[in-house]
């Protein structure tokens, strides 16, 4: 059998070569003026408050008042971000034992491998989410991690409000620590539920940019229209389902990501059958 010391060492291995792919590949899209990828980190406030506008408007001022590149700064926040966030990853691994069904979950295309089979995933967003989460396991207890928690919270879903919508693992995770059904033991999950909620109304009821001079916040720079796509997607709607039926055709794109599913699924569905002692059916449905 390996021990716990090769595994590791396997996995901090793979990580490194992971991060070197996703660092290489987020450099590309992001010097390639990607629309969907750096337009997205440079949504801002310049035609008025709008949904993921806060990191882009934050950059965007860094760049005009040091004269910085605004590609090269956002590239590097990013990345130093994502650097933290694999930090995070290995004090997790430091702290766990890692069996068969957790070093399949490391390695499935659900996780870290999906950016290697899909590159047009590097450079994303949603890695906020996950940084959030390893911070939230690793320093649930701390005080100083509750103090500053609703700053983060906030600052997360200001740049991508779908983070409001990962609440409910928050509890599940609490619950699987505590055993407690006891509304006392979730006061910080309830914050964070409410918090989120309350973000998620501001953003829907009161987001209604002049998409034009957003757009031109970033133009002014010298940069191509097509960085703007992310900021146009309501415009561009009906062009967007044509080009994305074309790849989906073209790509095989059902087939290959129906194996992706598969192959996602059965160490989730093994772990959840071995750690929560779930029946085989059940943890299928759920």
């Amino acid at each position: 059998m390996i021990n716990q010391k090769t595994i590791k060492l396997f996995i901090y291995i793979f990580l490194f070569v992971y991060l070197i792919n996703y660092i290489f590949f987020s450099h590309r899209l992001f010097i390639r003026e990607n629309g969907y990828i750096l337009g997205d980190w440079l949504i801002n406030y310049a035609g008025g408050f709008t949904r993921r506008g806060l990191f882009g408007e934050i950059t965007i001022y860094i760049s005009n008042f040091l004269n910085l590149n605004l590609i090269d700064l956002t590239f590097i926040l990013v990345t130093a971000l994502y650097l933290y966030f694999i930090f995070l990853v290995l004090r997790i691994i430091s702290k766990c034992n890692i069996d068969f069904f957790i070093l399949l979950l490391i390695l499935s295309p659900a996780t870290f491998l999906f950016s290697f089979y899909d590159p047009l995933a590097t450079g994303r967003k949603e890695f906020l989410f996950f940084l959030f989460f390893c911070l939230y396991f690793l320093y649930r207890e701390k005080k100083i991690f509750i103090y500053f928690a609703p700053f983060i919270l906030t600052t997360i879903i200001l740049t991508h409000e779908l983070f409001a919508f990962l609440c409910p693992f928050f509890i599940i995770i609490r619950y699987l620590n505590t055993k407690s059904l006891k509304l006392r033991d979730y006061y910080f999950e309830i914050l964070i539920f409410f918090l989120c909620s309350f973000i998620l109304l501001l953003i829907y009821n009161f987001s209604n940019p002049n998409i034009d001079l957003t757009c031109n916040a970033i133009k002014n720079f010298g940069y191509n229209w097509r960085i703007c796509f992310s900021i146009n997607d309501l415009n561009i709607a009906k062009e967007s389902k044509i080009l994305i039926s074309e790849y989906i055709k073209d790509k095989n794109y059902t087939f290959y990501y129906s194996l992706f599913i598969f192959f996602s699924l059965l160490p989730i569905i093994f772990c959840l059958n071995k750690f929560l002692n779930l029946n085989s059916y059940f943890s299928l449905l759920l």
